[in-house]
């Protein structure tokens, strides 16, 4: 196969995996909130909607995803920096994950935000089917999805937006 032919099959596949990943990456961008109810490890029952009127964090995770255990203590400093002044965030626990496990890396990780279990996948299938972790979800205080994300947050500009929607609060 000559170079130039090479570089053409190349583009194609870069601009189909580019058109894939918009598709999979954008559906709730500019969308209200799904209708989620989340179930704490602790029993309690949390749906998006009451936490309406603040910015949410909520972040799909696996014990399984390395990406996912590197940003728990970015996801925690958030929590620690945010959470009184109305900041939520939420970790969903993936439903093939083992409870237990779940349990033992929020103790051993000291994760003191929001930590749901998906066992039914209700959740992830509210948010349009969530498979890939890490999958995180910006809502602003109006219920908005502001942006999804697949893969490891850029924690700078998560601050600055959730910054610019306690501004307008």
């Amino acid at each position: 196969m000559s170079n130039t032919r090479k570089m053409l099959v190349a583009t194609i596949g870069v601009i189909a995996a580019a058109a894939v990943a918009l598709v999979l990456i954008a559906p709730w961008e500019g969308k209200s909130r799904p209708e989620a109810t989340f179930t704490t490890l602790e029993g309690e029952q949390v749906s998006l909607d009451s936490l309406r009127g603040q910015p949410v964090l909520v972040t799909f995770w696996a014990t399984d995803c390395p990406t996912c255990i590197d940003e728990i203590p970015h996801l925690q400093a958030l929590h620690d920096e945010m959470a009184e002044r109305g900041v939520t965030v939420v970790g969903v626990a993936m439903h093939y994950d083992d409870p237990e496990l779940i349990e033992a890396i929020v103790e051993a990780r000291e994760m003191s935000y929001l930590i749901a279990h998906d066992s039914d996948r209700s959740i992830s299938q509210a948010f349009g089917e969530v498979r890939v972790t890490p999958t995180s979800y910006l809502v602003d205080p109006d219920g908005k999805v502001v942006w999804q994300r697949l893969g490891l947050l850029d924690m700078d500009r998560v601050r600055g937006q959730i910054e610019r929607m306690l501004e307008r609060s």
